[in-house]
């Protein structure tokens, strides 16, 4: 895979704090990445110091081998889309003149792509700003960043207001885009278990620094809650003879009722046989998706 964005010894320090430290990345042309850490960990921040709008204290950026100047280099200008924090549209204008202003300061915007994106994200264009919901805003600056075909888009918290059809929807475009154009992504979110089906890289942000993290990371658990400690032994004992199930650490106050399982290890059946053959009656057993805190736990040993 070809290098498209290299972050090379990259430092980054705001008011005497320093929150990256000799930072060394690539980003493929064939990357969908997903960025994730805990709140102010420096989502926004690596975002931002990829698009240049912030300058690294030490290092170097570069885009096809060229290092970052967004002055000089127009080539990288025209050739990212963004969407950071919230969009930012004229309210009473229409999403579609909000649109055909822009393309004033960027002709390389396709309207016949527009009106597809528009149409699969079921977004009205012809309605005023004032009368968008947040959905609908951030719909219209998703559609902004992928307008010109760009070679790399930026997307920090992309999935914020959208409904769940429009969730799948924008992963199918996702996927589309960089399946039929090249384009390179990097998304952050909160929402793991979308970064993890939508994402062939996944990124860590902890310690100033950029983990990778492998697919097993991000696997669902059954949380099992038992009645008595004597049934949570007994199910113990069952998990000594089944190592594959494989045993989620957890901190949670009832750690000796509470065991985790993994969904992907797990015969519900066979389970379910076993607390049947066993007289043992769950209190509980909820599936979730694993959480930021436990995969840096993890990456802690």
């Amino acid at each position: 895979m070809n290098s498209l964005v290299r972050v090379s010894n990259l430092s980054f320090s705001y008011k005497g704090l320093e929150i990256f430290k000799d930072l060394n990345i690539d980003y493929s042309n064939e990357s969908i990445v997903g960025l994730v850490g805990e709140n102010g960990v420096g989502k926004s921040t690596l975002m931002k110091l990829l698009l240049g709008h912030l300058s690294p204290s030490k290092g170097s950026i570069s885009f096809n081998n060229e290092i970052i100047n967004p002055i000089k280099n127009k080539e990288y200008i025209f050739n990212i889309g963004a969407l950071i924090e919230e969009p930012k549209f004229y309210k009473n204008m229409t999403g579609i003149d909000n649109l055909r202003y822009l393309s004033m300061l960027n002709k390389n915007m396709d309207f016949d792509w527009i009106k597809y994106l528009s149409e699969a994200l079921h977004l009205e264009l012809n309605k005023k700003i004032k009368n968008y919901s947040l959905g609908m805003k951030q719909k219209l600056g998703i559609i902004l960043a992928l307008s010109k075909h760009p070679k790399l888009v930026i997307l920090d918290e992309p999935f914020n207001g959208l409904d769940w059809k429009s969730v799948a929807r924008l992963k199918e475009i996702i996927n589309e885009t960089q399946i039929n154009y090249g384009t390179a992504f990097i998304i952050s979110s909160h929402l793991l278990e979308e970064i993890n089906s939508l994402c062939n890289t996944v990124h860590l942000i902890k310690d100033k620094k950029v983990f990778h993290l492998e697919k097993k990371n991000f696997q669902n658990y059954y949380d099992i809650c038992f009645r008595s400690l004597d049934d949570a032994h007994s199910f113990g004992k069952y998990i000594l003879d089944n190592p594959n199930l494989h045993i989620k650490k957890t901190r949670n106050a009832k750690i000796f009722k509470l065991i985790s399982v993994s969904e992907e290890k797990t015969n519900l059946g066979s389970l379910y046989g076993f607390f049947s053959n066993n007289s043992i009656y769950p209190e509980e057993i909820k599936k979730r998706s694993v959480t930021i805190k436990e995969i840096m736990g993890e990456l802690d040993g």
